[in-house]
């Protein structure tokens, strides 16, 4: 299972949690975050692992998106806006990056359809928490259940990539309930906005990896 470890501001962050078993580090390029780091910054941030670097931004025109993680050499572009399929399809044609897609939760049959429409489009559909008048990155939870009941007919062709509001503490109660293809963690592995707890980071991921292991079986008890 993939995890994240998301709005990273310092290097030595990111050197952190790639030490503690993260396979994604994650950086924020919404101006309106304080979590928002310089192009410069976010390919600092990439250098210092070697783990995929994930660029978050929002409605950014594609051919400025394309430049800007090609100078960040970003592997993942994870798109937080109104980003329609015609501009996925764009930022295809400039470079081999994954997409992932953020959506908001709504009835089941909502998110069925929602995943239904990236599938194909989306290498990944990440689901958040969401307030209104905020593009997500609220540290709260979305509506587990909805996601729960339509979690057998979920497209097979798209990963799912499960945020909002996760801590060392219920991150393995997410992985069970909702077996995600990953799980991105971001305020709730922190001591202040952009600064990354040591214990906490190694906590979610402990969690994360010990909820996603098979049961041992009887004989290896």
């Amino acid at each position: 299972m993939k995890i994240k470890i998301c709005g990273i501001t310092r290097p030595s962050d990111a050197r952190g949690a790639q030490a503690r078993g993260a396979t994604h580090v994650g950086v924020i390029r919404v101006s309106e975050s304080p979590r928002c780091v310089s192009v410069e910054t976010a390919r600092e941030i990439g250098a210092a692992t070697t783990l995929p670097l994930v660029l978050v931004s929002a409605d950014v025109p594609a051919v400025v998106l394309g430049m800007e993680a090609r100078e960040a050499e970003a592997q993942v572009l994870q798109l937080h806006g109104d980003e329609g399929e015609a501009d996925l399809g764009a930022l295809r044609q400039l470079g081999k990056w994954e997409l992932w897609k953020a959506i908001r939760v709504g009835s089941p049959e909502e998110l069925l359809s929602e995943a239904e429409r990236w599938n194909g489009v989306a290498d990944a559909v990440l689901l958040d928490g969401w307030e209104d008048g905020r593009l997500g990155g609220t540290g709260t939870t979305f509506d587990w259940s909805a996601l729960e009941s339509v979690r057998g007919r979920w497209p097979e062709g798209l990963e799912l990539v499960v945020a909002g509001g996760l801590v060392p503490d219920n991150v393995g109660d997410a992985v069970r309930r909702l077996r995600p293809h990953a799980v991105d963690a971001s305020s709730g592995v922190e001591s202040e906005p952009g600064i990354k707890d040591p214990e906490r980071v190694e906590a979610f991921i402990r969690a994360a990896r010990d909820a996603a292991s098979p049961d041992p079986s009887p004989e290896d008890d």
